[in-house]
């Protein structure tokens, strides 16, 4: 009986001392059995994307290069063309051009041997041109190319050296001046533009001092001479009486910048025209 019972509370203690260490090592058990599950998972590595049948491409460079490439410049625009042979044997291509570089960028491809790059700012530009044509052979998009042609370096600098030159003559239609609707002025002179600049507008400005402006635009001919009748004090204004000083001046544009003529001034006297008549 006694034996027994020794062996019972034996295994009582046996069975305790098993469950605390269960409890105090479950962490570690836990963390084995993860990597346990991680080690049984086959790797497989990346299978690579392979793109759809007929979207594959090849670049094959086998045509020949242009030749007698040239580049001129236009005040801002740059002027391109060149030279290409056409071999006896060719793929049947969808598409065949030529295509132009400016620096290392691909500007626009062309069906033709001549290229303009307009609106350049001042600065050195390289040009180069290739030839290209796209086929579709067994099933795979194919660009069959030729080399770059030698680079052409181009200069764009400013060709208008100066603003126009502005001369101008005021004078009167009239003399004598009663009411302030009657003040008009006959504007001459030239507009000089200098070689290699483009006259951009020209117009003339009058200023009476009182608040009063007006401006209009000024049409030379062919010699740059104008002539223009303006009048100085619309109908929509508040008339002006009295001694006024009118200040007439031309302007004028080109590529360099604008310029002013000399002023002209002019006093009239005028009459209010809603004020009372006197009678002498």
């Amino acid at each position: 009986m006694y034996p027994l019972l020794c062996r019972k509370q034996s295994h009582q203690r046996i069975g305790e001392t098993v469950r605390r260490r269960i409890l105090t090592d479950a962490p570690r058990l836990r963390c084995a059995v993860a990597l346990i599950i991680l080690l049984a998972i086959p790797v497989h590595a990346a299978t690579p994307k392979v793109p759809p049948p007929g979207l594959e491409k090849e670049v094959i460079e086998d045509l020949p290069p242009p030749y007698d490439f040239h580049a001129e410049v236009y005040h801002k625009s740059v002027s391109l063309s060149w030279n290409w042979t056409k071999p006896e044997l060719l793929p049947v291509f969808n598409t065949f051009g030529y295509e132009v570089m400016r620096g290392t960028q691909t500007l626009k491809s062309v069906p033709v041997t001549a290229f303009g790059d307009v609106d350049l700012s001042t600065g050195t530009y390289v040009y180069q041109v290739r030839a290209r044509g796209d086929a579709k052979e067994g099933g795979k998009r194919v660009s069959h190319i030729s080399a770059w042609t030698e680079p052409q370096t181009i200069t764009i600098t400013m060709t208008c050296a100066s603003a126009p030159a502005v001369h101008l003559n005021v004078s009167p239609v009239r003399r004598e001046v009663g009411t302030p609707s009657a003040v008009r002025f006959r504007l001459t002179g030239d507009i000089h533009v200098p070689a290699g600049c483009t006259l951009v507008q020209a117009g003339w400005h009058v200023d009476t001092g009182t608040g009063i402006k007006h401006s209009g635009p000024l049409v030379p001919d062919a010699n740059g001479h104008f002539q223009e009748f303006v009048n100085a004090i619309g109908t929509e204004d508040e008339p002006p009486s009295g001694d006024v000083a009118f200040k007439i001046t031309a302007t004028a544009e080109d590529e360099a910048g604008p310029v002013t003529s000399d002023e002209y001034t002019i006093t009239l006297q005028l009459e209010n025209p809603f004020a009372p008549k006197t009678e002498h």
